[in-house]
């Protein structure tokens, strides 16, 4: 399983959690609001395949979420579903 695909989800769990719309998002990624929306649901429905690790970054901050703290529990979230792969 590519990492992408258990970033995705997560990113948009999180946006979902701190209340916040696609558009709130693009704003405070100070993106443009009608384009800045498209383009984080593209990334939210897994239309852009690999975003770039800056992307990622900027939506965290937007969203207020510690990118340390993303990428260990993504880190611990994969090595389970791994473990799980290999037990089963």
């Amino acid at each position: 399983m590519r990492f992408y695909k258990l970033i995705i989800p997560k990113l948009s769990q999180l946006r979902k959690n701190a209340d916040l719309t696609q558009l709130q998002v693009a704003q405070r990624m100070k993106l443009k609001p009608k384009s800045g929306q498209t383009f984080i649901a593209r990334l939210e429905n897994e239309l852009i395949k690999a975003p770039r690790i800056d992307t990622i970054l900027n939506y965290l901050d937007a969203i207020g979420v510690s990118w340390i703290t993303f990428f260990t529990e993504l880190s611990s979230e994969r090595d389970k579903q791994e473990h799980d792969t290999f037990v089963l």
